[in-house]
């Protein structure tokens, strides 16, 4: 019995699932963001603080100013992420997980925060 080509490429990736995909917040987590009709796309940059969480602003569209950071998922999306556009949201705001960011992604969004 012969498989499909694409289904097995399709089953190797690491594909967060659409509908249940909540986790516990983790840094490097891409979110979609919504609260009283507004939705954003959000990045974690920190974990988890009682019931906020620390989170930087973040858009599909390829532009930005100079603190723009454009970062890559484990999945092969590619966002902007604006570091210094960030905020602690209620956990209960993040909608649903789009996807991880790559360890060298999240390591472009720390330096420009000064993080080590």
């Amino acid at each position: 019995m012969a498989t499909d080509p694409l289904l097995e490429r399709l089953a190797t990736q690491a594909w967060p699932k659409p509908i249940g995909d909540h986790p516990a917040p983790a840094p490097g987590q891409l979110w979609r963001a919504a609260w009283e009709g507004v939705i954003a796309l959000v990045v974690v940059l920190d974990a988890p603080a009682g019931r906020t969480v620390y989170v930087a602003a973040a858009s599909s569209e390829s532009t930005g100013d100079e603190t723009a950071v454009e970062v890559e998922t484990t999945n092969s999306m590619r966002v902007v992420v604006w570091p210094s556009v960030s905020s602690e949201i209620m956990m209960c705001t993040l909608d649903h997980r789009i996807g991880d960011l790559t360890e060298a992604s999240l390591q472009s969004l720390r330096q420009p925060m000064g993080a080590s």
